[in-house]
């Protein structure tokens, strides 16, 4: 017969074991995402020149969307589309068409 107490005593260690994981992994999220919020912070300061509020920054490192704005507002990375398509068509090689508009292009490119 099983032994009831064994029993739970595995399945209390292991529910101990994932949580402990489970808290290690949550803590370093909030690291990185504690520096992303501070550099974020010292680029709103650099462009700005006004620090961001300490609530900001607590709603910023819970929410992403906050962050997004911040980082926007910071002069992001990104640059956002006023409205034109999202991919821009570059000049590529000429060996994907058909022969005689390769040779054309060829043509006007010599």
């Amino acid at each position: 017969m099983l032994d009831l107490i064994k029993v739970a005593e595995v399945l209390e260690a292991a529910a101990n074991y994932i949580e402990a994981t489970e808290t290690k992994q949550a803590e370093a999220a909030n690291a990185i995402r504690d520096a992303e919020v501070s550099k974020l912070a010292s680029r709103i300061r650099d462009a700005v020149g006004e620090n961001v509020s300490p609530e900001v920054l607590k709603l910023a490192a819970v929410n992403p969307e906050v962050t997004e704005l911040l980082s926007r507002l910071a002069g992001g990375d990104r640059v956002d589309s006023l409205g034109g398509p999202e991919t821009t068509k570059t000049a590529s090689s000429s060996s994907s068409l058909p022969e005689a508009e390769a040779a054309f292009v060829n043509f006007l490119l010599s």
